[in-house]
């Protein structure tokens, strides 16, 4: 999911879910106090803190569950690393009937440009570095 966050009102904080079978991952951004922090079933993901930018014309955030690692990016620079989750068993999974999800806490927020991408696997995260065949093709051998 990405989306452009633009004024804020009043304080508080704005949250971001993204959930995948039993993981639950969340974004609060606190433009108050320029902080965003994440989660993964509500325990905080170490390297996962970030200094926001002032929201001024806007920002973009990014969140993204990319084979089995949640991904954050703020205008395009991630914030830490990839946080890498377990794979749950087949009999654990359980799809969630709201996958995504944004909220505001005392918080009044102008949110645009918002977008789902969804099992665009041959695609790669916005400010992620790797070796994606569209950006330079991977020659096959006889073989392949």
């Amino acid at each position: 999911m990405s989306f452009d966050l633009f004024k804020t009102e009043g304080e508080g904080r704005l949250s971001v879910f993204a959930i995948a079978g039993r993981q639950r991952f969340e974004v609060r951004i606190d433009p108050t106090r320029g902080r965003c922090e994440t989660l993964h079933n509500g325990h905080a993901i170490p390297d996962g803190n970030c200094q926001l930018p002032e929201i001024g014309d806007g920002l973009t955030l990014e969140v993204s569950l990319v084979d089995r690692q949640f991904l954050v990016a703020v205008n395009g620079h991630p914030v830490g690393t990839a946080y890498t989750y377990r794979r749950e068993a087949r009999r654990e999974w359980n799809p969630a009937p709201r996958p995504l999800g944004i909220g505001s806490s005392g918080l009044g927020v102008e949110i645009g440009n918002l977008r789902v991408y969804r099992d665009v696997y041959y695609t790669g995260p916005i400010g992620w570095p790797a070796r994606w065949g569209l950006d330079n093709p991977a020659k096959l051998g006889e073989d392949a």
